[in-house]
């Protein structure tokens, strides 16, 4: 027996009739409504008419809907298109309410298809399963893709006067605030960028992300962290070491803490907004397990930004046998802008410098693996911790004394597609890992006056 899909044919002939009747009421229909709202196949093919009457520049009625059928030699006869006319119409004050129910029954259709494919995927050995989880990903995505992407220029112009008056409104910060001033000076974390922090082994990427993430959370904002190298336990003892004092290694493994560190990590644990981090720790997790992860947990929790720690040791699948290891980095770097742009949330992944013993200032050209990770990235970010090198600061900061680089590190913003390039200076407690402001006022940073990837 046959599968019978959902539809509602007398809907189909409501909201047909009620274009035949009123033709300046297609515009806004075509908004919620395409070929697949129509079930009924004769109510297809008077749809595809109006939409050629349409691009003609004709007004649409019974005449010139008929007659556009006539000319595509149709086999649906005049008094069909007469009869949709003649039924009973509806108010166009009340059309969003049956073109809404057209829309959510050929989703449904959708989802049957789609069901079915993965029903006989799931059946045979044919495909490989990474194919097939594309494919139900890009189908789910088509499927509640709201906006087909196309804009005016006056679309464009009421955006961007909504944000110069959240500017007004709230100050510098536009998107979410990652607690560093010269950061949030600069609008904070903002939807649809990648965001790299290379450095180092033992120059505290990962710290970094964890005090960005410490801050966002305070904030009132969701963030996900997905670390390839650290449980849920050993992240959250992180950050209650930010908030207590009390080094991470001291609250996971010594087993004869004080009486005031335990009330610190207590006090600690419950001013931490529990409910706004998120982790996924599933074992041989790979880049794809991550973008699903990531889109579950935006549209499940609705998180603003997401954490990847760190891309060269993710599972990048591929079959080319010919796929260099720099070109699946530079694959990675790709998807998780295609998705931090098509989510419109910010991704923070962390990367690995290539090692140089004889200068160690980090620079954008020795990105483990990859010069595409930086091309694909809105902004990149190196750490620079001079002290691990008994070394002093690279200019700008080079007059700080020996004892003035202790607990500092660098921050170079060495790309900035719409922030430029800029250097600073933060604290650094080595004892619980943790990036902080320096309290002392400005002097200590500095601005570099050069901006890349500008726009003109």
């Amino acid at each position: 027996m046959s599968e019978v899909l959902v539809k509602d044919i007398p809907c189909e002939e409501l909201v047909l009739g009620t274009i035949l009747d009123s033709g300046k009421i297609y515009d806004h229909v075509l908004e919620t409504l395409d070929d697949d709202c129509f079930y009924d196949g004769m109510h297809l093919g008077v749809w595809q008419a109006m939409a050629e009457v349409k691009k003609k520049g004709e007004n649409i009625d019974i005449i010139t809907v008929t007659a556009e059928l006539a000319r595509e030699g149709s086999t649906i006869q005049p008094h069909e298109v007469m009869g949709l006319a003649s039924k009973n119409l509806v108010s166009t004050v009340y059309i969003d309410n049956y073109t809404s129910r057209l829309k959510d029954l050929s989703l449904r259709r959708r989802l049957w298809r789609l069901g079915q494919k993965l029903v006989n995927a799931g059946l045979a050995e044919t495909e490989e399963v990474e194919d097939i989880q594309q494919l139900a990903t890009e189908e789910l995505n088509g499927l509640f893709d709201k906006a087909e992407g196309t804009f005016t220029l006056t679309d464009a112009l009421v955006k961007l006067l909504n944000i110069i008056s959240n500017n007004m409104t709230k100050g510098a910060i536009t998107g979410t605030p990652t607690g560093f001033r010269k950061l949030d000076e600069k609008g904070g974390l903002h939807g649809s960028d990648l965001i790299i922090i290379a450095g180092e082994t033992s120059q505290g990427k990962s710290s970094m992300a964890l005090s960005i993430a410490n801050n966002v959370i305070q904030s009132g904002e969701k963030c996900a962290f997905l670390s390839l190298e650290m449980t849920k336990e050993q992240l959250a003892a992180r950050l209650v070491a930010i908030r207590s004092g009390v080094p991470a290694n001291t609250i996971m493994y010594d087993g004869n803490m004080n009486t005031s560190q335990l009330f610190a990590i207590d006090s600690a644990k419950g001013s931490l907004p529990g409910e706004n981090l998120y982790f996924d720790e599933r074992g041989t997790i790979s880049l794809e397990t991550i973008l699903l992860s990531i889109r579950m947990m935006v549209m499940k929790y609705g998180i603003k930004g997401a954490f990847v720690d760190y891309l060269q040791i993710l599972n990048v699948n591929s079959r080319n046998n010919g796929y260099t290891r720099e070109q699946a980095m530079g694959d990675a770097s790709r998807r998780l802008k295609n998705l931090a742009k098509e989510l419109n949330i910010w991704i923070v992944a962390l990367s690995q410098l290539s090692r140089n013993q004889q200068d160690p200032v980090p620079s954008l050209a020795r990105l483990r693996d990859s010069g595409q990770i930086a091309e694909a990235a809105d902004v990149v970010m190196l750490v620079y911790r001079p002290e691990y090198y008994n070394r002093t600061f690279p200019h700008p900061f080079e007059y700080l004394t020996d004892e003035e680089v202790k607990g500092k590190a660098m921050i170079d913003v060495a790309k900035g597609r719409n922030i430029g390039v800029f250097k600073f200076l933060v604290e650094f407690n080595a004892e619980t890992t943790h990036f902080h402001d320096i309290d002392n006022g400005e002097s200590v940073f500095e601005q570099m006056p050069v901006e890349e990837d500008a726009p003109f």
